[in-house]
Parts: structure tokens; C-alpha cells; sequence
């Protein structure tokens, strides 16, 4: 698809614009075709190697929102909107979770390719070699990207 200069810079406004809800409307619902469409633009975005190291949980529940907002400084927020969306980053790069990445993209393209499978092997070698050195707080930040001098200096070792 092509943009046109038009289309860029309506698109760069929707992404630069910025607007926290202080108060919902509890009787309003969320359409679930918006909520999926928010769900696939989550499963779109980039990340680093494409790993995505987080989950996304949809509450809906209004005992665990409840729970939610007791532990969220009392907003009303969370139990006034139809949803709740939480991301849940890993705690740590596993074998396991690097395999359902994989089994993921073997998913969406209609089979498994040798290129992409020779990748993440790679990928898990590096950073399950790494992550043993790493204490927890070290892995919690590689996992979300935020590198600092010793992680740098122990996944070139």
C-alpha cells in the first residue's frame, strides 16, 4: 500500500497525539471488533527480533478489576472502562517461550522456514547463555530492552 504525503502526515498526528482518560462512562462498552482491532495492532508492533516479550491480558472481570484497582492507586478508570488491558512482560527469556515464537510464525505463514528457524536457535543460544549470569533484575531489563554496560559486556563474552 502506498501512502501519500497526506496519509504520512495524518498518520503521524494520530501517533504523536497523546490523551489520558481521567474518567469512563461505566455504562458505555467497548465494541470487541475495537477491542480486536487494538488486540492486532499490539500483535503488529516491533519489537526486538520480532520475540514481542510480553503477554496482553484483556480483563473484563470486574472482581479482578476491582483487585486491579486497588493496586492501581484507586483509579476509577480501571473498573468504569469496559476493559482493561494489561501487558505483562516476561520476566525472562526462556527456551520455551523463543519456541512459541517460532511455532507462532510457522502459524501465521503457513509453514515453518529454515532461515527463521536457524535464527532464533541462534537467539536462544546467545541470550540463554547470557541469562545465567544475569541477576534477576539484569534479565527483567534485557527482556524489555533496556541494556545496560554488563548486559552489553556479558552477550559479547
Amino acid at each position: 500500500m502506498d501512502l501519500t504525503p497526506k496519509d504520512l502526515l495524518m498518520l503521524k498526528s494520530k501517533l504523536t497525539w497523546r490523551y489520558a482518560t481521567k474518567k469512563m462512562d461505566a455504562a458505555r462498552v467497548v465494541p470487541q471488533a475495537k477491542v480486536d482491532a487494538i488486540l492486532d495492532a499490539i500483535s503488529l508492533a516491533p519489537t526486538s527480533s520480532g520475540v514481542q516479550p510480553f503477554e496482553v491480558i484483556v480483563v473484563t472481570n470486574p472482581d479482578v478489576k476491582a483487585k486491579l484497582r486497588a493496586a492501581g492507586y484507586d483509579q476509577a478508570q480501571i473498573t468504569d472502562g469496559s476493559h482493561v488491558v494489561v501487558f505483562a512482560a516476561w520476566d525472562n527469556y526462556t527456551a520455551a517461550r523463543i519456541d512459541a515464537v517460532v511455532d507462532r510464525i510457522a502459524e501465521v505463514r503457513g509453514g515453518r522456514y529454515e532461515s527463521v528457524t536457524q535464527y532464533y536457535d541462534g537467539m536462544k543460544a546467545m541470550v540463554l547463555t547470557t541469562m545465567h549470569v544475569q541477576d534477576e533484575f539484569q534479565q527483567f531489563n534485557n527482556v524489555l530492552g533496556f541494556h545496560n554496560d554488563y548486559t552489553q559486556m556479558t552477550s559479547i563474552q
